[in-house]
C-alpha cells in the first residue's frame, strides 16, 4: 500500500483511488452490470448489502445468499423499494449456512435449478466472512475450524458446484468472474493445514489471517485451472480496506495504537468500490490482488506461489470430497 496515495486519495492507473465509491465504479461500467446475474454470499453484511444495492440500482439481477431467511427477505424488500424492478432484472434469495456443507450443497442445487435456463451466472462475489476479533474457538458441522469453514472451505465448494453456470455465461472476450473478498491483513506464513480441522493453539486473529491468504491462493489456482480447461472464467482477490466499525477495523484496534486505524478507515460505500471494480471493470486480470480499485501486490510472496495454491486446492478437494455431482 502506498500510504501517501491512500491518505490523499490519489487515483491509480484505473482512474480510481481509496476514496472512490462503489456507485462511482458502477456508473463507469453500466453495460457490465445491466442484464447480468450476480450471486453474493454474505449478502446481509454491510459489504454484501452495499454491493447488492449498487448492482441492483444498475439493473443487475441478484441471487442473495445468507444464513437467516428473514434478513434476506428484508434486504430483498428494501432493494425493491429503493429501485422497482425494471427490464429483466430480478432479485431472489436462498438461505445458505456456510458452517454446513450440506446447506452449501442444497443452496447450490437451488441456484442451478433457478439459473440453468437463464444464461448462467456472470459473477460470484464471496462477501461472507467470519469475525476476526470475536470468533471463539469452535468447529463447523463437518469439523472444520469455524473461520476456515466459513471463509475458505464453503466458498470453495459453492464455487465448484456453480462453475458450470459461470462457464456457460462466459466468453473469451468477456470471461465470468469469481471475486474473493480478502484482506491486507492476510498471513505472511504458509497455511497450516493441520489447523483446518483442529482448535489446538487457536488464535482468532491468526486464523483469520490464514484464511485471507487462502482466499488469494484460491483465486490464483482457480484461474489457472480454468485456463487449462479453456474455460472463460477468472478469479480475483479484492481487498475492501478497513471499513468503519467493521471486523477489520476492530482487529486493527487490537493490533495497533487506536489512532492508527482512523487514518485508514473507509465508509462501506468506499469499501465496496474495489469489490465492484473486480466485479465489472474492464481490464481486470485473473489471479490478481486488487485494493483501492487498482491492482496491487499482496503482503506475502506465498500468495502468488503456484505450488502452495495447488496444495491448498488438493486439501480442499479432500476435505469436501468434491466431485462434479451435487
Amino acid at each position: 500500500m502506498n500510504i501517501l496515495k491512500y491518505v490523499l486519495n490519489i487515483a491509480g492507473p484505473s482512474g480510481f483511488g481509496s476514496g472512490t465509491t462503489a456507485d462511482a465504479v458502477a456508473n463507469k461500467y453500466p453495460d457490465k452490470i445491466g442484464g447480468r446475474t450476480f450471486l453474493i454470499t454474505g449478502a446481509t453484511s454491510p459489504l454484501g448489502t452495499e454491493t447488492a444495492s449498487v448492482l441492483w440500482a444498475h439493473e443487475g439481477s441478484l441471487i442473495l445468499l445468507g444464513r437467516v431467511g428473514a434478513s434476506l427477505q428484508g434486504l430483498k424488500q428494501r432493494l425493491l423499494a429503493s429501485h422497482p424492478a425494471s427490464g429483466t432484472a430480478t432479485v431472489e434469495y436462498i438461505v445458505c449456512d456456510l458452517t454446513s456443507l450440506e446447506s452449501v450443497k442444497m443452496a447450490s442445487r437451488l441456484v442451478r435449478e433457478r439459473c440453468g435456463d437463464k444464461g448462467g451466472v456472470h459473477c460470484i462475489i464471496h462477501c461472507a466472512t467470519s469475525d476476526a476479533t470475536a470468533c471463539p474457538a469452535s468447529l463447523t458441522a463437518e469439523g472444520f475450524e469455524h473461520q476456515v469453514g466459513v471463509n475458505v472451505v464453503a466458498p470453495f465448494l459453492l464455487t465448484q458446484n456453480l462453475l458450470p453456470l459461470l462457464k456457460v455465461a462466459g466468453s473469451a472476450r468477456d470471461p465470468t468472474r469469481v471475486v474473493n473478498v480478502t484482506s491486507r491483513l492476510h498471513s505472511a506464513h504458509r497455511p497450516q493445514y493441520e489447523r483446518f480441522t483442529s482448535l489446538e493453539g487457536y488464535q482468532s486473529k491468526d486464523a483469520y489471517a490464514m484464511t485471507k491468504l487462502c482466499n488469494i491462493l484460491h483465486a490464483c489456482v482457480l484461474t489457472r485451472r480454468c485456463q487449462d480447461e479453456d474455460a472463460s472464467v477468472i478469479a480475483v482477490a479484492a481487498d475492501p480496506g478497513v471499513i468503519h466499525e467493521s471486523r477489520e477495523s476492530a482487529l486493527l484496534e487490537v493490533l495497533t495504537f487506536h489512532w492508527i486505524p482512523r487514518m485508514f478507515r473507509k465508509s462501506v460505500a468506499q469499501g465496496a468500490a474495489t469489490v465492484l471494480y473486480c466485479t465489472c471493470a474492464e481490464g481486470v486480470q485473473g489471479s490478481r490482488y486488487y485494493e483501492d480499485c487498482n491492482e496491487a501486490e499482496p503482503n506475502s510472496v506465498i500468495a502468488k506461489d503456484p505450488e502452495e495454491g495447488q496444495r491448498l486446492w488438493e486439501k480442499l478437494c479432500a476435505l469436501t470430497s468434491w466431485t462434479k455431482e451435487l
